[in-house]
């Protein structure tokens, strides 16, 4: 038996803190925290592929908080350019240190679902670029202190509290974690190197957070903060509210001596319509408040309408069968007169002005939520890590949102590592296939045939009609 040994990577030399690693080792602990898995996964790798074992935990931690600090470094150089991508876009400063006015989209994510988490993650992205323009990543528990706890009184435990760094920076309830993370986002955003002032707040409906951003005042007494409302989330509420009156009625007999339930009544199925159709009406109205208004007024007269009594009055032509052929247009399937009854109380109050006016801007935060999963793509919600993991998935995801899969180059450059033409050539494909996987599904096509799918699986149709497959089908656009 005879051994050889050689090197399978060159060394990192000069020009950075990884000097003295191997290249391979670090673009390996690169990949897997791009995956939120750690050392085990490369010994399982290495175990799979019979190659020698990767390197030893101590120095897997070792490159592993080098490689968080790159992140660290690329997601927040991206979102200073996102910065100044707004204040190009807004165009209404009059030095460059002068705050511009603009509207970001705020939303909270946990670790674990739930309120026991011990780690949130807060997310300000702007609504005129829809790029992230700021984190606060929370935690109320430190390992670290929790360890040492019961050596506390003694000589080591004092020396350890002097060189200990604590990650603790949130001292309450996980649920708390968003509206102490708006704060700090909002009142930094004036500071270099933004300068923006973020004067429109769009949130999901709950308002704990915006109340404790307008008390803090970042922006001084005069300086109004107006709060948007994500049409999702709004459009959700005509489901929820349809939802309770239907549980609260259950087994009561109504006007027409039957229950609220049934064939032709409040199904599910049709509670899934006026929530549809609701958001429809703001959808399609945006910056439009009489046309929006009209629209939801539409819904329930619309549904209620007989051939005995029609009641298009809100209705439009554009949609409305019995406005394009009054003549010929027979009405089917309309709600119950004691239906409508109990319906219309909750149109009334979702048809306000106040609430459709914050609506008029007709977004949501899908992109938050996109940004969210990027985040726990690369932090495991099955097991607790400390602060320092969550920032580097948090800032290794916002630089993929903000520039897409190239953003791997600059921490790989960050790290001394020159990226390679493969690796180069593979982030550019990706990136350009993206593109063209969201032009593809911004096509009417598309559209149509993902409205078609949601429609078979609540209900309304009985399977995808036959063309919408045979033009779907890839390749065929």
């Amino acid at each position: 038996m005879w051994e050889s040994s050689f090197k399978t990577s060159s060394e990192i030399r000069k020009g950075s803190e990884t000097r003295g690693h191997k290249e391979v080792n670090i673009r390996m602990i690169s990949f897997a925290r791009s995956i939120g898995r750690g050392h085990s996964t490369l010994v399982n790798f290495s175990q799979h592929l019979n190659s020698p074992p990767p390197l030893t935990l101590p120095a897997y931690t070792t490159i592993a908080s080098k490689v968080g600090d790159a992140s660290r470094e690329v997601g927040e150089e991206s979102m200073v350019k996102a910065a100044l991508e707004v204040r190009q876009y807004v165009d209404q400063a009059k030095s460059d240190t002068d705050p511009m006015k603009c509207g970001v989209s705020v939303d909270g994510s946990w670790q674990r679902r739930g309120h026991s988490s011990h780690n949130g993650v807060v997310t300000a992205i702007s609504v005129e670029t829809g790029k992230c323009l700021d984190v606060s990543v929370l935690t109320n528990v430190c390992r670290s202190c929790q360890r040492w706890e019961k050596r506390k009184g003694t000589a080591q435990y004092e020396i350890w509290k002097a060189e200990h760094r604590c990650t603790i920076n949130h001292v309450g309830s996980a649920g708390s974690m968003e509206a102490i993370g708006s704060v700090q986002i909002f009142q930094r955003s004036v500071e270099a190197p933004r300068y923006l002032k973020y004067t429109r707040y769009l949130g999901d409906g709950d308002s704990a957070s915006f109340k404790k951003v307008v008390e803090s005042k970042p922006y001084g007494e005069e300086e109004e903060i107006v709060k948007l409302e994500c049409v999702g989330h709004v459009q959700k509420r005509v489901g929820t509210r349809c939802r309770r009156l239907k549980q609260d009625l259950k087994g009561k007999k109504l006007e027409d001596g039957k229950g609220i339930a049934g064939t032709g009544r409040l199904t599910d199925k049709m509670i899934d319509t006026l929530q549809n159709y609701y958001g429809f009406a703001i959808r399609q109205n945006a910056g439009n408040l009489p046309g929006m208004i009209k629209a939801v007024k539409a819904i329930l007269g619309h549904l209620s309408s007989t051939d005995q009594d029609p009641n298009h009055e809100f209705c439009d032509a554009s949609w409305c069968g019995f406005l394009k052929d009054p003549n010929t247009y027979r009405h089917k399937n309309a709600l119950p007169k004691c239906i409508i009854k109990l319906l219309e109380p909750i149109f009334n109050d979702l048809t306000s002005e106040s609430l459709l006016q914050k609506c008029l801007h007709g977004k949501t935060q899908n992109n938050n939520e996109c940004l969210n999963k990027l985040i726990w793509d690369r932090c495991s919600k099955e097991y607790f890590v400390e602060r320092k993991t969550v920032e580097e998935a948090v800032y290794s995801a916002v630089a993929h949102f903000n520039d897409g899969a190239s953003s791997i180059l600059k921490v790989l450059n960050k790290l001394g590592v020159s990226p390679g033409y493969y690796t180069g050539q593979l982030c550019t494909a990706k990136d350009v296939q993206r593109i063209k996987k969201s032009a593809c599904r911004s096509t009417e096509v598309a559209k149509k045939h993902r409205k078609n799918k949601r429609a078979v699986k609540k209900g309304f149709l009985d399977s995808l009609p036959q063309t919408d497959k045979e033009m779907y089908d890839p390749g065929a656009h």
